[in-house]
């Protein structure tokens, strides 16, 4: 069973700040739109790049609201009972060892969801809620799981997110999560022909001759 943690305070919020001002470089390269990060009271994360620490958290600390986070907690857990089993099963099915708990942060800040080995899922909570909320946290545990696997075999960022996706809809088809990536023919054909057998599927699209 794979069990998760919820978790949420201004100390966590102040990290996410900083690791996503750390990380905007690679942001721009992979596309996303920038200006739709979220950051405290919505100042530019250009400005957020000349403060220290202890000036983000100030910031934080005053729109931070406990009720805010709490009230998509029951919602979580409820959708979690129902689905483990379905998540477990599936990673059964690819032969891999399962991860036996996710830290998941709830956050206001940044895009809308990510993860951190080796069980950390962050999800936004002002850009999603309830159900979308859930599918974003399943999105990212997918992430987690077959993680090794990607820095084995070092896909790029969008074939890793098709891979994702593909997994996602085979494990939980009534959700239908996919996102729109252009190019992925090729992929789609050796994800078909080889899942359940991940580490093949991987390895697969790691030799093909464009990224997507």
């Amino acid at each position: 069973m794979i069990k998760i943690n919820i978790q949420y305070s201004v100390q966590k919020e102040t990290e996410r700040v900083i690791d996503i001002i750390n990380r905007i470089d690679s942001f721009i390269e992979r596309g996303y739109n920038i200006e739709k990060l979220l950051f405290p009271h919505n100042i530019s994360y250009k400005e957020f790049k000349l403060m220290a620490k202890n000036e983000i958290e100030k910031l934080i600390i005053e729109e931070y609201k406990v009720d805010d986070y709490k009230k998509n907690i029951k919602y979580i857990q409820d959708r979690w009972g129902q689905i483990e089993s379905k998540l477990s099963e599936g990673v059964e099915k690819m032969k891999i060892v399962p991860i036996s708990e996710f830290d998941i942060v709830f956050t206001k800040y940044g895009i809308t969801g990510s993860y951190h080995r080796p069980k950390t899922i962050l999800v936004n909570i002002q850009k999603l809620y309830l159900e979308e909320l859930f599918k974003s946290i399943l999105h990212e545990s997918i992430h987690l799981i077959i993680n090794p696997f990607i820095l084995n075999y070092k896909i790029d960022h969008w074939s890793k997110e098709r891979v994702v996706d593909l997994i996602f809809l085979d494990f939980f088809p009534e959700l239908n999560k996919m996102q729109t990536i252009p190019n992925t023919d090729e992929l789609d054909k050796i994800f078909y022909k080889y899942f359940p057998d991940i580490k093949e599927v991987i390895l697969r699209v790691s030799e093909l001759k464009n990224n997507i």
